[in-house]
């Protein structure tokens, strides 16, 4: 969290990957068959990802994230944690420009919790509830 776009695309650059493409995150988030949330259509329930506990119906008022994968009901069928919820995540949106994708703790709705919802944002603005994974290519079969 509080890194920028352009900080986490050189960190993932410098380590053979890159940020995801939206394309890439919509798979991993929605699966084989595209599912509305990393765990399935039904929609959000508090225990399936950290999102409203800011305010809203997950409200504790909290200020930081939880530790990654405090929600297994709401990983991926691949298992993958926390693509919706908790922090939001840095993405290639093409032509150069940068999305916000998944959600965070900090939003209390559940639509940015859609594997599809996306925000826009400068290459250099920080967030404390935007992080980023790095993509890296599969390897030879």
């Amino acid at each position: 969290i509080c890194v920028s776009a352009r900080e986490a695309r050189a960190f993932c650059v410098d380590r053979g990957g890159a940020l995801p493409s939206a394309l890439q995150f919509a798979r991993a988030a929605g699966g084989p068959n595209g599912a509305r949330f990393p765990w399935g259509d039904i929609g959000p329930v508090c225990a399936s990802a950290a999102w409203g506990r800011a305010e809203g119906p997950c409200a504790f008022g909290e200020t930081v994230p939880d530790p990654v994968g405090s929600h297994p009901s709401g990983s991926t069928s691949e298992g993958i944690d926390d693509l919706a919820g908790n922090v939001a995540e840095w993405i290639e949106g093409g032509d150069g420009r940068v999305e916000i994708r998944g959600g965070s703790f900090r939003d209390s709705a559940p639509t940015p919790l859609k594997t599809w919802a996306a925000r826009t944002a400068s290459d250099d603005q920080r967030f404390d509830d935007v992080g980023f994974r790095c993509a890296y290519p599969a390897p030879p079969r």
